[in-house]
């Protein structure tokens, strides 16, 4: 399979994301060990998905998204989600971002 030589490979994934929606870099937050330390204990704690209520949880999620206003360390603003319920929200979400309302 083909590859971009990575400058364009670099501008190519830059403007997916302008184009996605994610206007903001977050993945200093998630990438921090107080976020790891607090989703490990959270999934712990819940570990069935509150969406489907019959996978095992994988993520922790913003109810409210950060970039949406959402607090990032509160406990109330967190769900449990499998991964397939993980992607079914992050899609919908995602999705009317880029739409225009009239």
């Amino acid at each position: 399979m083909p590859t971009l030589p990575r400058s364009k490979r670099l501008a190519w994934q830059a403007e997916r994301k302008v184009q996605g929606g994610r206007l903001t870099d977050n993945s200093a937050f998630y990438n921090s060990p107080r976020w790891r330390k607090l989703s490990k204990a959270f999934k712990s704690n819940n570990p069935i998905c509150a969406m489907c209520e019959h996978e095992a949880t994988y993520y922790t999620d913003h109810i409210k998204p950060i970039n949406e206003g959402g607090e990032m360390w509160d406990i109330n603003n967190l769900q449990p989600l499998c991964v397939k319920c993980h992607a079914k929200k992050s899609g919908q979400e995602a999705h009317t971002k880029n739409k225009q309302w009239p």
